[in-house]
């Protein structure tokens, strides 16, 4: 005899109508119906019987909306951090043996939970809320995590081929040849910038860069069709190196020659992609604060990845696309002082320093000062008012080794 089973949602049509408007094939606001789906599911949690995926998708998803400049950024790590708890342990709880009890790290291992997030959970619940960047990335890789092992498998019921068109299926079916296409589309800007760089030193007449940068954006928007993972590919392949970051960088040298010729283009993308520039700035940021075996002092693609970040928040040539990406100066602060190293503190400095952020320096100097002499990082500006501060300024020193104390991840020795 067929077994009953009871389903908040009428029939699969809706159900695979939730996923495509949870997991968009466009994402631009004009199509972004996340929200609707949330208010759908919270209708589902209501009558019962929901699966803890499809509920967790839903606070996922919802966080990342109020992911906003407009709220507090402890507002919207409290609330990352609330989901992301919420998925990790109803994920383990409903596998739970009520006979024999497992660890975390057993049950998640069985069903494909990640250690990653299990340290993150336990981190988020136990100590301070880990940064906006790390939380980003955390609940971005949830939701694929969901998708993949839950959403993906929900049989395809008969739809009009309207329905059914794009999606993330034929994203991931074609993003490889996707990849190589943008590869080329960004090498032969770069090409055709500098062959104009070169025609101009030699006194010819030639295109500005700014009209092959609008070329160019438009042919990278029309590939990515505003999908947030061919944005990530398309980010993925800028931070390559000999894109942003030039194969003849050494310590040291200067980038200003290498902001002339990307900024155009990347300004151009932060126009036409959501959320390009916010995802890029917390890409830039993982790469200098994700541990090496390498020793950060000379390591010349942190540096240079760090000097885009410094370029990025501080010229006055992106004070438009910052207000426009919707950057938020706390944000990287707070990655700066939490992840203290070789270059994020010098970068927290160049941001404090800046006149544009009056604020910070009042805000967040002392603890800059404190971390750069603890952690003896040597100051490399002509500030005057800066090496008085840094002069006077006392390392935080352990009583009895007096040894600094340096803050690891979870799991880390």
């Amino acid at each position: 005899m067929p077994r009953l089973e009871f389903t908040p949602w009428r029939d699969e049509v809706e159900l695979i109508r939730v996923r495509q408007q949870l997991y968009p094939a466009n994402g631009s606001k004009e199509s972004d119906e996340r929200r609707k789906a949330c208010s759908r599911i919270s209708m589902w949690k209501i009558r019962g019987n929901l699966p803890h995926a499809v509920e967790s998708t839903a606070c996922l998803t919802d966080a990342v909306l109020h992911d906003d400049p407009i709220n507090s950024t402890f507002a919207v790590r409290a609330v990352y951090s609330t989901a992301f708890c919420r998925f990790v342990t109803g994920m383990i709880d409903s596998e739970q043996n009520a006979k024999r009890k497992k660890s975390m790290y057993q049950v998640g291992k069985g069903i494909g939970i990640p250690a990653s997030f299990i340290e993150l959970r336990h981190q988020a619940t136990h100590e301070d809320l880990p940064s906006l960047v790390v939380l980003r990335r955390a609940g971005e890789r949830a939701l694929q995590w969901l998708y993949h092992n839950y959403w993906k498998c929900i049989d395809m019921p008969e739809l009009p081929a309207t329905f059914v068109e794009g999606g993330l299926e034929t994203l991931n079916e074609s993003a490889p040849k996707l990849r190589d296409r943008l590869r080329e589309i960004v090498r032969a800007h770069l090409k055709s910038c500098l062959a104009t760089r070169q025609a101009q030193n030699l006194d010819k007449v030639t295109v500005p860069s700014r009209y092959a940068a609008i070329n160019t954006s438009r042919e990278i928007v029309r590939l990515c069709q505003g999908r947030a993972e061919m944005q990530k590919e398309l980010i993925a392949v800028l931070l390559e190196r000999k894109m942003l970051i030039p194969s003849t960088k050494s310590l040291g040298s200067k980038m200003d020659h290498v902001f002339e010729l990307w900024d155009d283009l990347l300004k151009r993308l932060t126009v036409h992609q959501r959320n390009f520039l916010l995802t890029l700035t917390d890409e830039m940021s993982i790469l200098i604060i994700q541990r090496s075996l390498l020793d950060v002092r000379i390591d010349e693609y942190r540096e240079a990845v760090a000097m885009w970040l410094e370029h990025i928040y501080t010229d006055k040539v992106w004070k438009g696309a910052r207000l426009r990406g919707k950057l938020d100066v706390n944000t990287i602060m707070h990655t700066c002082m939490m992840n203290p190293n070789y270059w994020t503190l010098p970068l927290a400095v160049a941001i404090i320093e800046d006149p544009m952020y009056p604020g910070a320096k009042s805000r967040y100097s002392d603890i800059i000062f404190k971390a750069m002499k603890t952690y003896n990082i040597p100051y490399q500006r002509d500030n005057p008012e800066t090496m008085e501060a840094l002069a006077n300024t006392q390392a935080v020193t352990v009583e009895d080794g007096k040894v600094p104390w340096v803050p690891t991840p979870i799991g880390c020795v």
